[in-house]
């Protein structure tokens, strides 16, 4: 049975492992839609509650596969999306032709690394209320539902959660009942600290693999005693697949320990990777 924790001071009880969701319906992973719906029902019956997703992945597949897949099991799940960037035009129309893109991509592997770059190439940051706000209605729509567990700011650059009175702002969604709690998904572990003198924010996400053990435990004691959720993501930074699986289960269960840490999310999108990373906290 998957560990359940107390998501700081949410009110949310939330499985030691979450689903990262960023390869759902996306160009670049080889995964069907299909697989990678009964992925999230498998990782649902296995004990995983978590699951994270953003308006921008797989230019919101992401979020309509999870929602569909869920379906009347929405409640047994914590929902967390994010909002602050988005897509030029043409790359949300290039979504109408995702699938002839990806079967392109597999047949030219070198093709891959040029998507990646014109995808970053292409994004752009908007952190204004009304923006966030309309961000938030197109997810739930997506999602199949009237509410998300969690709403994150998406990597906001360090002056936009200096912005107290966007955090106010913000604040109040959870009085319309569309989000259960703020949260902040940091671009680096530092960038972390100041979520602290946030009272709106119940939740923070954090690299954990780019960060130094200086840094990173203390920042988690930090947050701990403010009462954060705190979520993990980036685990297996730099362990390629010569490391083996030895070396990548034994960095997934120090994570898991890690004191302070309530989440360690994973990216997944099929059933074996699921069932692999199961098997590496038997």
């Amino acid at each position: 049975m998957m560990d359940l924790r107390v998501f700081g001071s949410t009110g949310l009880r939330v499985s030691a492992v979450g689903m990262g969701c960023s390869r759902l319906g996306s160009f670049l992973t080889s995964t069907s839609d299909k697989e990678g719906a009964s992925t999230v029902r498998l990782a649902l019956d296995s004990g995983i509650n978590f699951f994270d997703t953003s308006n921008i992945y797989a230019q919101g597949d992401s979020e309509r596969l999870l929602g569909s897949a869920l379906g009347n099991d929405r409640s047994r799940a914590v929902l967390t999306t994010k909002a602050g960037r988005e897509f030029s035009r043409g790359i949300r129309l290039a979504a109408r032709i995702k699938r002839p893109l990806k079967f392109a991509l597999r047949l030219a592997p070198s093709l891959r690394n040029r998507a990646v770059r014109t995808r970053s190439d292409n994004l752009s940051l908007d952190f204004t209320y009304e923006h966030l706000t309309a961000a938030l209605d197109a997810s739930l729509r997506r999602l199949r539902t009237d509410w998300v567990d969690i709403f994150m700011l998406h990597a906001p650059p360090i002056e936009v959660i200096a912005d107290a009175e966007l955090f106010h702002q913000l604040g109040r969604l959870t009085q319309s009942g569309k989000i259960r709690s703020l949260g902040v998904s940091v671009a680096e572990a530092e960038h972390a600290a100041p979520v602290v003198k946030l009272p709106e924010v119940s939740s923070v996400q954090v690299p954990i693999s780019q960060s130094r053990k200086d840094v990173l435990v203390p920042l988690l004691s930090q947050l701990r005693q403010r009462g954060l959720g705190v979520v993990g993501r980036e685990v297996f930074g730099d362990i390629s697949q010569q490391g083996g699986d030895s070396a990548r289960r034994s960095v997934l269960r120090e994570a898991v320990e890690l004191h302070g840490l309530d989440v360690v999310l994973i990216g997944m999108s099929s059933r074996e990777h699921l069932r692999s990373n199961l098997a590496a906290l038997a």
